[in-house]
């Protein structure tokens, strides 16, 4: 049974717009990640290393920061430099 969308302005819903329980999502993630038999990941890793990556080649950190969506340079700055021994 097909439900209509409704704009209900949540970023991840149900099909029929309604919102999912926050837990959902890790959840599944975390069950497609075993499935696809890659190492061991969290949700938050791809954005970190995307982030890491991109400071390591030299990308500006302003950059990075609004990729991101951080508030200011410096969070960037102070949350990933310390990975990359070079910085």
């Amino acid at each position: 049974m097909d439900v209509d969308w409704q704009d209900t302005g949540f970023v991840f819903t149900r099909r029929d717009g309604s919102p999912i329980h926050p837990d959902h999502l890790p959840k599944r993630f975390a069950t497609q990640v075993r499935k696809s038999q890659v190492p061991r990941i969290r949700l938050h890793d791809p954005p970190q290393a995307h982030a890491t990556l991109m400071l390591q080649v030299g990308v500006h950190p302003r950059v990075v920061c609004e990729r991101l969506g951080h508030s200011s340079i410096q969070t960037t700055l102070d949350t990933y430099t310390h990975m990359i021994p070079s910085m």
